[in-house]
């Protein structure tokens, strides 16, 4: 069985998938953690996976390469107005499918029309049982996973996080 910890050991990388690679020296700084900006120059759109490597140690992230943006403002009764864009001249986009997605399931989908709008109902979450009266062993914390809102246009995407706390749906 592989240790938590070995984790950072294994190549996770295809190859043959390989857009670029390169070498960049970080000078160590005097705090034990940091956090550093890396150019990875102009990319085509698209999503990448960034792998870092040191000795047998990796690390990685992902970079977003998009011209998209989208916003989001919410209802406590869980409407979700979004708004695609130009990323840097901030005109609408229209024509994006913008997706809620949580715990890995769509719980909402649409198009934007014309002006880059849309208004999604995100269907509520359960309202947890108050203590005591649920049953034996239940779980009756609320349940805080976040939505990712994904909008696509083309080879463009942009995502965002959203919260359920935006919703309420955590009040009895």
């Amino acid at each position: 069985m592989m240790h938590a910890a070995d984790i950072a050991r294994v190549p996770l990388l295809n190859p043959d998938k390989l857009v670029r690679s390169w070498r960049q020296v970080l000078t160590p700084l005097p705090d034990e953690f940091d956090t550093r900006m890396v150019a990875i120059g102009s990319r085509e759109p698209g999503v990448y996976l960034v792998e870092a490597v040191h000795e047998d140690l990796r690390a990685y992230t992902i970079a977003m390469v998009s011209d998209l943006s989208v916003i989001t403002k919410t209802t406590p009764d869980g409407e979700m107005l979004g708004s695609t864009g130009d990323r840097q001249t901030g005109e609408p986009r229209g024509d994006a499918t913008v997706e809620g997605v949580r715990r890995g399931r769509v719980r909402g989908r649409g198009e934007t029309n014309r002006e880059g709008l849309l208004q999604l109902r995100l269907p509520p979450e359960p309202r947890p049982i108050p203590s005591g009266e649920g049953e034996e062993g239940a779980d009756t914390s609320f349940d805080s996973a976040e939505y990712l809102v994904i909008a696509r246009r083309g080879e463009q995407v942009a995502v965002t996080d959203l919260s359920p706390w935006y919703f309420r749906w955590h009040r009895f």
